[in-house]
């Protein structure tokens, strides 16, 4: 006979979208302010709620700003504030830093980091970005077409593979062997004429071989 337990959690939770959907005729004190009051904060404590927000993510001296006016990763951390507004335990982030520049991005990255370091507040983020995925995650889960096709901590994902990846074109292929030291790997670079590479194995690498996108990877 099987069984079937439900345990039952009761959290708050907060999302967080891959587009920036504020109010950009709004201060950023007033798309905050609009926040508060649907989730229900009592009005003596939203000033205080929004302060709290802005200072987590460095806007607290955009408050009075027009958010139309701000740059494009100063508008992903307002959303970041807006979800931080009720306290939630998760926040789930949908591709927080698609459309940033690199600067931005890693600006970005440090408020993430901080927010779970600090706050302790547990983040589910989804990206299409292996780097991201590889810098912010504690754990990573691949899926392909609805599927799991691996789990685990980055370092042993990647090192489940090796540590040094060869990288080369032959016969217009695109070719990747994969080593367990970089000996190994500059001795099988000396056997290939043209252009080669060398480099760390990244979580991209785990992904391609996991998926089956990449055509003409083996392992050594």
């Amino acid at each position: 006979m099987r069984h079937c337990f439900a345990l039952q959690y009761s959290f708050k939770s907060s999302l967080y979208p891959q587009h920036n959907n504020i109010d950009r005729d709004l201060t950023v004190k007033d798309n905050l302010k609009i926040h508060a009051k649907l989730f229900g904060i009592k009005r003596a404590r939203i000033d205080a709620s929004i302060d709290k927000a802005l200072d987590r993510v460095g806007l607290k001296d955009q408050k009075y700003k027009n958010s139309g006016a701000l740059s494009g990763g100063m508008k992903r951390r307002l959303v970041i504030a807006r979800a931080l507004m009720h306290e939630p335990s998760v926040l789930f982030l949908d591709e927080p830093s698609a459309g940033l520049d690199p600067e931005s991005r890693r600006n970005l990255y440090a408020v993430i980091r901080s927010l779970n370091r600090d706050t302790g507040v547990s983040i589910l983020l989804t990206t299409h970005y292996m780097e991201e995925a590889d810098i912010l995650s504690s754990r990573v889960i691949f899926i392909d077409r609805g599927v799991i096709a691996a789990s685990g901590k980055p370092e042993e994902l990647k090192a489940a593979m090796g540590s040094y990846a060869l990288e080369y074109a032959e016969n217009n292929e695109y070719k990747t062997f994969y080593f367990k030291s970089r000996k190994d790997a500059v001795n099988a670079a000396s056997l290939r004429s043209g252009d080669v590479k060398i480099r760390e194995i990244t979580l991209e690498d785990v992904y391609l071989k996991l998926t089956g996108k990449k055509m003409g990877e083996k392992y050594v």
